[in-house]
Protein backbone atom coordinates (compact mmCIF):
# COMPACT_ATOMS: atom_id res chain seq x y z
CA UNK A 1 0.00 0.00 0.00
CA UNK A 2 1.37 3.38 -1.03
CA UNK A 3 -0.51 5.25 1.70
CA UNK A 4 -1.83 8.78 1.57
CA UNK A 5 0.13 11.26 -0.55
CA UNK A 6 -0.92 14.88 0.22
CA UNK A 7 0.45 16.02 -3.15
CA UNK A 8 -1.83 13.66 -5.13
CA UNK A 9 -4.84 15.78 -6.15
CA UNK A 10 -6.94 12.70 -6.90
CA UNK A 11 -6.43 11.39 -3.35
CA UNK A 12 -7.22 14.86 -2.05
CA UNK A 13 -10.49 14.98 -4.01
CA UNK A 14 -11.47 11.52 -2.73
CA UNK A 15 -10.64 12.56 0.85
CA UNK A 16 -12.74 15.75 0.58
CA UNK A 17 -15.65 13.82 -0.94
CA UNK A 18 -15.51 11.24 1.85
CA UNK A 19 -15.26 14.02 4.44
CA UNK A 20 -18.29 15.74 2.91
CA UNK A 21 -20.28 12.48 3.14
CA UNK A 22 -19.40 12.13 6.81
CA UNK A 23 -21.15 15.36 7.76
CA UNK A 24 -24.83 15.40 8.67
CA UNK A 25 -27.76 14.93 6.29
CA UNK A 26 -28.11 18.68 5.76
CA UNK A 27 -25.22 18.28 3.31
CA UNK A 28 -23.10 20.63 5.37
CA UNK A 29 -19.45 20.43 4.42
CA UNK A 30 -16.52 21.65 6.46
CA UNK A 31 -15.63 25.29 5.81
CA UNK A 32 -12.62 25.73 3.53
CA UNK A 33 -10.67 27.44 6.30
CA UNK A 34 -10.74 24.17 8.26
CA UNK A 35 -8.99 22.24 5.49
CA UNK A 36 -5.22 22.36 5.17
CA UNK A 37 -4.55 23.60 1.60
CA UNK A 38 -1.57 21.27 1.13
CA UNK A 39 -2.56 18.10 2.96
CA UNK A 40 -6.33 18.27 2.40
CA UNK A 41 -6.92 17.32 6.03
CA UNK A 42 -8.81 19.00 8.83
CA UNK A 43 -6.50 21.43 10.60
CA UNK A 44 -6.15 20.25 14.19
CA UNK A 45 -2.87 21.92 15.14
CA UNK A 46 -2.81 25.30 13.36
CA UNK A 47 0.38 27.20 12.66
CA UNK A 48 0.72 30.50 10.82
CA UNK A 49 3.32 30.82 8.08
CA UNK A 50 5.33 34.04 8.55
CA UNK A 51 5.70 35.19 4.95
CA UNK A 52 2.40 34.09 3.41
CA UNK A 53 0.18 34.51 6.50
CA UNK A 54 -1.55 31.20 5.71
CA UNK A 55 -2.68 28.79 8.41
CA UNK A 56 -1.69 25.15 7.92
CA UNK A 57 -1.74 22.03 10.03
CA UNK A 58 1.59 21.77 11.83
CA UNK A 59 2.19 18.15 10.82
CA UNK A 60 1.80 19.01 7.13
CA UNK A 61 4.18 21.98 7.12
CA UNK A 62 6.75 20.05 9.16
CA UNK A 63 6.75 17.29 6.52
CA UNK A 64 7.23 19.91 3.82
CA UNK A 65 10.10 21.56 5.70
CA UNK A 66 11.93 18.25 5.98
CA UNK A 67 12.17 18.26 2.18
CA UNK A 68 12.33 21.96 1.36
CA UNK A 69 13.27 24.88 3.63
CA UNK A 70 10.77 27.37 2.26
CA UNK A 71 7.23 28.62 2.58
CA UNK A 72 5.36 26.52 -0.01
CA UNK A 73 3.29 29.53 -1.10
CA UNK A 74 5.94 32.24 -1.38
CA UNK A 75 9.19 30.23 -1.58
CA UNK A 76 10.66 32.54 1.08
CA UNK A 77 13.19 30.70 3.24
CA UNK A 78 11.55 28.98 6.20
CA UNK A 79 13.02 26.47 8.62
CA UNK A 80 11.42 24.47 11.40
CA UNK A 81 13.22 26.68 13.93
CA UNK A 82 11.93 29.88 12.28
CA UNK A 83 8.40 28.46 12.11
CA UNK A 84 8.47 27.50 15.79
CA UNK A 85 9.99 30.83 16.83
CA UNK A 86 7.33 32.75 14.91
CA UNK A 87 4.46 30.65 16.26
CA UNK A 88 5.73 30.98 19.83
CA UNK A 89 5.19 34.74 19.71
CA UNK A 90 2.31 35.78 21.94
CA UNK A 91 0.42 37.63 19.17
CA UNK A 92 0.66 34.65 16.82
CA UNK A 93 -0.38 32.21 19.55
CA UNK A 94 -3.52 34.32 20.06
CA UNK A 95 -4.31 34.12 16.33
CA UNK A 96 -3.91 30.35 16.16
CA UNK A 97 -5.86 29.90 19.40
CA UNK A 98 -8.69 32.05 17.99
CA UNK A 99 -8.60 29.97 14.81
CA UNK A 100 -8.81 26.74 16.80
CA UNK A 101 -11.62 27.97 19.07
CA UNK A 102 -13.77 29.50 16.34
CA UNK A 103 -13.43 26.59 13.96
CA UNK A 104 -14.02 23.83 16.50
CA UNK A 105 -17.41 25.41 17.17
CA UNK A 106 -18.25 25.11 13.43
CA UNK A 107 -17.92 21.35 13.64
CA UNK A 108 -20.16 20.95 16.69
Amino acid sequence: SKGYNPYDTNQCDIFINNLDKSFDSNNDSPPDELIDPIGCILITDPVLLPSSNIILDKAIILKHLLVSNNDPFTRVELTIDKLNEYNNREDIQKKTMNFRESNVSMLD
